[in-house]
């Protein structure tokens, strides 16, 4: 594995003790005060909102360092990230905005499938769907400037039933252990 992803900072600093060094992203909330740990400890960590992105922003200031960030684009599971459905230009404009921040590097952009382990006509038609919303939305940022050096949506069961949707990596989670995802 060249990237562990994880729920919390609590899991993540398990990896960090554990005497992992490969990089580590949290895909859950982090309190933003927490940015001084995040950068010690060569965390990423989930962006999700413009508020979020500014308290996150301002404590690595106070703290005089810079966290790593993956944004979370919404294309569909409606849980948590900018908005790529209903107001994706607003959350486009957004998400530039983000990436502007002092004490921010936004180096990774990815959503959540949320339906890729229902094997049936119409959950594929939505993750399909839940794909090519991504691609526009990454397609506009690009045409403003916007850039990542990651981009990643496949969970354990995109991994194993939408190959040509593996990107720059895959988050596999219950596979790992042998388990289907259904």
């Amino acid at each position: 594995a060249n990237w562990f992803a994880v729920s919390n900072i609590e899991e993540a600093m398990h990896l960090r003790q554990g005497g992992i060094t490969k990089p580590v992203l949290i895909l859950g909330f982090t309190p933003a005060d927490r940015a001084a740990q995040l950068c010690a400890n060569r965390i990423s960590q989930t962006v999700f909102s413009l508020d979020y992105a500014k308290a996150l922003s301002e404590q690595a200031q106070k703290a005089g360092v810079e966290v790593d960030c993956h944004i979370k684009l919404d294309t569909g599971m409606s849980r948590l990230g900018f908005f790529a459905i209903r107001r994706i230009f607003q959350s486009i404009e957004q998400i530039g905005e983000t990436v502007a921040l002092p004490g921010l590097a936004c180096t990774g952009i990815f959503t959540h499938f949320a339906c890729a382990d229902e094997a049936n006509e119409d959950s594929d038609r939505f993750t399909l769907e839940q794909f090519s919303r991504y691609q526009k939305g990454v397609a506009e940022l690009e045409k403003r400037g916007v850039r990542f050096s990651l981009h990643h949506c496949c969970n354990s069961a995109a991994t194993m039933r939408f190959p040509q949707m593996h990107l720059d990596m895959v988050r596999p989670g219950v596979i790992l252990y042998g388990l289907n995802p259904t």
